[in-house]
């Protein structure tokens, strides 16, 4: 079985954004592990009911993972054919 690359482009992208997106919200999870991370900021935080040390750390978390969604959205936008994108865009309206 043959598969088109530019057709499962679309699908390819959108697989590794969400992969990446979860990753980076886990990844703060490594404090647990003693890995350290803007993880330890977040727990702190919350142990010391104090919002700034706990925004102090998920801001960068939330930003990052929002910058990465973007990017990689923006490089979908650019990889996939424009035919591609018109003809679902089309086929879902």
């Amino acid at each position: 079985m043959e598969i088109e690359f530019p057709n499962a482009l679309t699908s390819i992208i959108a697989g590794v954004r969400t992969a990446l997106v979860i990753n980076i919200g886990t990844a703060a999870l490594a404090y647990l592990v003693g890995a350290g991370g803007l993880g330890v900021w977040i727990s702190t935080g919350i142990r010391l009911f104090d919002n700034a040390f706990l925004m102090s750390g998920a801001v960068p978390v939330t930003l990052l993972a929002i910058l990465i969604d973007y990017l990689f959205k923006w490089l979908q936008f650019a990889l996939v054919p424009k035919g591609l994108r018109l003809a679902r865009k089309a086929h879902h309206e």
